[in-house]
């Protein structure tokens, strides 16, 4: 195609070239008339001659002249309204792809010549001919249909030959065809994902080889991972889709007869609890297999036989252990076969209130400091109550006591902190209280880190950071001696 620089005129607006006509049109009327005028004078004379040599030579034949094709006002009138529809369809269809940059750059000669057919329709509109216009107007519109269809054939073959080769796992020439390709058309979303795929490849195909090992292992979740990345960088592949779908509903048969197996096993072994953990999680997975159904009624057959005996046997097992959560969960699989069970009550409630308290307990112990607010401490000192009747029945509750106490003791023992200084400086002991002016004084604080303040008026204060504990004489001397 012609690549050359010409631009094509500019083209007047529809309403522009519709009032030159109108105008170029009151113009014609006035000289029809006086045409017709003159035509009727020449007629008339005409007339009387013809009468007079017809009158001499009555006898004689002649022949006939050809008479003009005369156009009705009324013609006129559609010849120049269907000129106005077909103006407004071209600029409503032809006018926006004449002005794409795009097919611009790729024909500017076939696009100014459809343009200057354009220009020619309008001019002859504007001189009153309406036909010869309108004549004009379809063969733009046709030229214009015809360039916009051979430009995106040039595109789609392209395009094509890219993504066939692409196909073919022939990246270089896939990169050359679409490079052609977007060079006509710059902005299509399909070449531009389909250079994403070229960009991507190195990275999938090395992906692929590592599927290929996965697969040879035959480890599903090692496949899985890998489909899905390869997915993110290239999600228009369907095979990887579909190969993704088999390979998950592999893994999910996996999964559901590894539960099946657990759960038999636990049957067999009495853990009714972790059976009926295994059966709810293939429960969910495919709820209707036979397999299920088989555990289903195993798990029946067996916890008929479950005596309280053996129920109890397992329970003080576990307190031997000290393992109330084996406990709690032991005593919801085993009420519902023995609700009246005094001992499996008594220990549902003891489960129930030594998890809670050594829940509460644990926080108390991951962050002892805030013992030293009284009331945290009288909080703790309230869990203290509540846990003495469990000291006999949980060593962990028991242990947390001791801690939770020994911290309490900690934050509320208070040590010495003898203060030296001026007489003039005024001490302060952030958010504990005030020493005030004085040479020698002794406070009494918990153990901890304090922060003591000194001002005095016309010297810089200071700040001191002090350490108070057992371990230590402690003693710290705080005067402000130097002038602002």
């Amino acid at each position: 195609m012609d690549q050359s620089n010409s631009q094509a005129p500019a083209s007047p607006s529809p309403d522009e070239a519709i009032i030159a006509a109108q105008k170029a049109e009151s113009r014609n009327t006035i000289k029809l008339f006086i045409i017709a005028l003159v035509l009727l004078v020449a007629a008339a004379l005409i007339y009387l001659v013809v009468q007079n040599i017809g009158s001499e030579n009555s006898g004689s034949s002649g022949e006939t002249e050809p008479v003009a094709v005369q156009v009705t006002p009324e013609e006129l009138s559609q010849a120049r309204e269907a000129f106005k529809s077909a103006l407004a369809e071209f600029e409503a269809e032809i006018q926006p792809m004449l002005d794409n940059d795009e097919l611009l750059n790729w024909d500017k000669k076939a696009v100014a010549e459809t343009l200057m057919v354009k220009e020619t329709a309008i001019a002859d509109f504007a001189q009153g001919g309406y036909s010869t216009a309108l004549q004009q107007l379809t063969e733009a519109s046709g030229q214009g249909q015809a360039l916009k269809q051979a430009w995106d054939q040039a595109f789609e073959a392209g395009l094509s030959e890219a993504m066939a080769a692409f196909d073919r796992e022939e990246i270089s020439q896939a990169q050359l065809a679409l490079n052609q390709a977007m060079k006509i058309k710059p902005s299509e979303p399909r070449g531009h994902v389909l250079q994403a795929q070229l960009d991507a490849f190195p990275q999938v195909a090395r992906l692929f080889k590592q599927f290929d090992i996965a697969v040879t292992e035959n480890n599903l979740g090692k496949q899985i991972s890998i489909l899905e990345d390869i997915l993110r960088l290239d999600g228009t592949r369907t095979d990887v889709q579909e190969a993704l779908d088999r390979a998950k509903q592999q893994r999910q048969e996996q999964l559901f007869q590894g539960h099946i197996e657990t759960g038999l096993a636990q049957v067999a072994a009495g853990d009714f609890t972790v059976a009926n953990d295994a059966y709810s999680r293939a429960q969910a997975i495919f709820p209707g297999r036979p397999e299920l159904k088989l555990l289903e009624k195993k798990l029946g057959r067996e916890k008929s036989r479950y005596t309280l005996a053996a129920v109890h046997t397992r329970l003080e097992k576990f307190q031997k252990q000290d393992d109330w959560a084996s406990i709690a969960r032991l005593v919801a699989d085993a009420e519902p076969h023995f609700p009246v069970d005094a001992q499996l009550l008594q220990l549902k409630e003891d489960a129930g209130n030594i998890l809670a308290l050594r829940k509460e307990a644990a926080d108390y112990i991951a962050r002892p400091q805030r013992l030293a607010d009284s009331n945290v401490q009288s909080y703790a000192e309230q869990w203290i109550r509540k846990a003495v009747p469990y000291l006999s029945k949980s060593e962990g509750v028991a242990r947390d006591v001791e801690v939770i106490s020994q911290h309490i003791k900690t934050f509320t023992t208070k040590f010495p902190l003898t203060i030296f200084s001026d007489n003039k400086t005024h001490i302060t002991v952030l958010r504990h209280g005030v020493v005030g002016k004085t040479k020698e004084k002794t406070i009494h604080l918990p153990a901890g880190e304090y922060t003591l303040e000194a001002s005095r008026k016309g010297y810089r204060s200071k700040v001191l950071k002090v350490t108070v504990n057992n371990q230590q004489n402690n003693q710290v001397t705080l005067v402000c001696d130097e002038r602002i």
